[in-house]
């Protein structure tokens, strides 16, 4: 019963098709059609995909040292030169330790003269007989233990210079603030975030490639991206990840550019367009092309009738549209698919 109900079925389709074969098929000698002869060209494969822009060079400052916030000489948005003062933070016990280490660098040098004195005085005196071979031991064991501390307190300043830096925070690179994590007067500690912000001196192109197309970054050796107002940039470093993600299947793209004219601008949008080697493909003109019901069609011409034919269409290129599946070449097609439904309706 079911395998005579699907050959029902079946027989009821096929009859549907050719009836409606028919019905969209008019006669080619009695109307007044342009007819297009199809024909091959030379030309690239080309997609265009959506791709955003990103900074290279981006950085959350957190402090280093403890205090309270004294100066914020920056807020969101501001532009900033490398090097220029961000923050100033209180700097009372770091000095205070500074100068401590100072005062223990002033007592080892001045212990490390008075010993370096002795052992040369002993070493004179020894081989009188003045002094034992102890005491001359002795002597020079204090006067390498003077000079280690020299370098102990010497280091102690470097680290308390350091502590002492840390109480003004200055740009890494030049470019704008994002974000300010603290207020005038807040205690902060080391560690906590301060500021971010993102150079604009270099930026990057991400996008998703899929599968299909990722065989036209092969060859390629540089990649074009179109901005919003049409404008074209070109870029030879580009990267494409070795592996794809596991839900869309698709692989990522990076193109880095040098933002010298300061065109990109971080989070917008851009057109990536990708270009592959040349090869013969078949284009029409779009006005060939009919669409229904989310498939296309064109009406080629075949004994004096011009019959719906189902294609499968692929990228634009100007005012043509390169088809994939459908057409052979020297198949003569009406140029206008609306002008034969309406020449039909007369």
């Amino acid at each position: 019963m079911n395998s005579l109900f699907g050959y029902t079925h079946q027989l009821f389709i096929r009859t549907f098709v050719s009836m409606l074969a028919l019905l969209l098929s008019v006669s080619y000698a009695q109307a007044n059609i342009e007819v297009h002869t199809v024909n091959t060209s030379q030309t690239h494969q080309r997609i265009v995909l959506d791709g955003s822009i990103e900074a290279i060079d981006g950085a959350t400052l957190s402090a280093q040292t403890s205090g309270v916030v004294q100066e914020l000489l920056f807020d969101i948005n501001d532009f900033v030169q490398e090097g220029e003062l961000l923050l100033k933070i209180s700097n009372e016990e770091q000095a205070a330790s500074l100068a401590s280490a100072q005062a223990q660098l002033a007592r080892a040098n001045a212990s490390n003269t008075q010993a370096q004195l002795n052992w040369q005085r002993l070493k004179k005196l020894f081989p009188k007989g003045a002094v034992s071979q102890g005491s001359l031991d002795q002597a020079r064991a204090e006067a390498l233990n003077a000079r280690s501390a020299v370098d102990a307190a010497n280091a102690g300043i470097v680290q308390a210079q350091k502590a002492v830096s840390y109480t003004e925070i200055k740009a890494p690179f030049s470019g704008i603030v994002t974000q300010r994590h603290v207020e005038i007067g807040e205690a902060i500690s080391p560690g906590q975030a301060l500021y971010s912000g993102l150079s604009l001196s270099k930026m990057r192109v991400i996008t998703d490639v899929p599968q299909r197309h990722l065989a036209l970054l092969q060859n390629s050796e540089s990649i074009q991206v179109q901005l919003d107002d049409g404008s074209l940039l070109s870029s030879e470093d580009f990267k494409v990840f070795s592996y794809a993600d596991t839900n869309s299947h698709t692989f990522k793209l990076r193109i880095n550019f040098d933002n010298v004219d300061l065109k990109l601008i971080p989070g917008t949008w851009v057109k990536v367009r990708l270009q592959g080697p040349v090869r013969e493909q078949i284009l029409i003109p779009q006005s060939a092309t009919l669409e229904r019901n989310q498939l296309s069609a064109v009406y080629r011409i075949e004994d004096q009738k011009a019959l719906l034919t189902q294609v499968r269409l692929g990228a634009l290129v100007g005012n043509q549209i390169t088809v994939l599946s459908g057409l052979m070449p020297n198949d003569v097609i009406a140029l206008s698919a609306y002008a034969v439904l309406n020449q039909d309706k007369e």
